[in-house]
């Protein structure tokens, strides 16, 4: 990571960030993004990263943005690859006693820093991403998956006849 050029590296002072109160607009190449290339077909763009750090009105440091990624997904209907934008957007804080006695834990998301007092930011961008890929991945417009409308089916493609276990008793009703 050390030959990359980017203006933020992978641990983060977040607090001295928030205190300067800046903003960052970068492409972050997708060969960060490890944990992402192995839950992927393939990582096909960079990440176009737009992020803000700054103090909220509750005196919150906070890190708040947007990052965007195109991946190569297999389509679960028809085994096709897809393309796929994730598009996550986060904010923040590393404040969890403040955070705690605002009673905001429901409304912000609270990191952890390392014993050096850094965010690992490349992780937590990837932690963003990985949340924004589909349970089921599959074309976004059905037009383009092979198996369209009913085409498609689960298990077996001939089940055998069932016999109706209430014949006999039919035979029976007849007989009397």
């Amino acid at each position: 990571m050390s030959d990359l050029n980017l203006p933020l590296g992978a641990a983060i002072d977040l607090p001295a960030l928030c205190k300067s109160d800046c903003s960052y607009r970068l492409t972050l190449p997708r060969t960060l993004f490890t944990r992402l290339q192995d839950s992927c077909a393939q990582v096909c763009s960079d990440a176009a990263l737009s992020v803000h750090f700054y103090r909220d009105l509750q005196g919150l440091n906070t890190l708040e943005g947007t990052i965007c990624i195109t991946v190569e997904l297999i389509c679960e209907r028809c085994l096709q690859p897809y393309r796929h934008t994730l598009n996550a957007a986060f904010k923040s804080t590393c404040d969890l006693a403040k955070v705690k006695s605002l009673k905001l834990e429901d409304k912000v998301d609270v990191v952890d820093l390392d014993d050096k007092g850094e965010l690992a930011f490349y992780d937590y961008l990837e932690d963003c991403l990985l949340l924004e890929l589909p349970l089921v991945p599959r074309h976004d417009n059905e037009d383009e998956c092979g198996m369209q409308g009913n085409e498609w089916a689960y298990g077996a493609d001939e089940m055998p006849p069932v016999e109706n276990p209430f014949a006999a008793l039919k035979d029976l009703q007849l007989k009397s």
